[in-house]
């Protein structure tokens, strides 16, 4: 029911809808945590890279709302070491490489301003964006109900096409930390 200047009407709204997606890294369940449920193998792919947590990835395999990720460990002596009780990890911080200095012009913020503002956006109003730019130009845009899956989709698209992050840009909805 929507109620706007003093009328109520019955709708249909679309929703934007969320899965418990478990991840695993190197065969052990890692991580369980709510996502949208598209593009889960660059989801999984920068959840991993993100966190610090691997140096290289060999391969990445869904298989319904689970993601298997085989990678060689950031520190292997701390990868076995880095699981609770219970078998998964706190989520880490994410992490970026530190770049060059990089040059945007007013044209180019207006045009990643733009890209953020998605079709999933205008019919749900309730999904976060990270548009990935390589050398300025768009590369993939991706949604999700939590900001930071969004930006790990792009880390993971960067990570598995070989994507030197040193020529990218990521754009992103809602909150930005000074």
């Amino acid at each position: 029911v929507r109620y706007a200047n003093g009328r109520r009407e019955q709708i249909e709204d679309p929703v934007a809808v969320e899965t418990e997606v478990t991840l695993f890294l190197n065969g052990k369940k890692t991580i369980s945590l709510p996502a949208s449920a598209d593009s889960l193998g660059e989801f999984g792919a920068g959840f991993f890279t993100a966190s610090g947590l691997i140096q290289q990835i060999h391969s990445v395999d869904v298989r319904g709302s689970s993601v298997y990720v085989e990678a060689e460990p950031a520190d292997p002596a701390e990868s076995a070491e880095s699981a609770d009780s219970a078998g998964e990890i706190e989520l880490p911080p994410m992490s970026c490489p530190e770049t060059d200095t990089v040059t945007v012009t007013a044209d180019e913020i207006r045009d990643m301003a733009a890209a953020l503002d998605t079709d999933l956006w205008q019919e749900t109003g309730g999904l976060h964006t990270a548009a990935l730019y390589y050398r300025h130009t768009k590369a993939a845009v991706f949604s999700d109900i939590a900001r930071r899956n969004a930006a790990e989709k792009a880390v993971g698209y960067m990570v598995l096409h070989g994507i030197d992050p040193k020529d990218c840009i990521l754009a992103s909805t809602g909150r930005q930390p000074q």
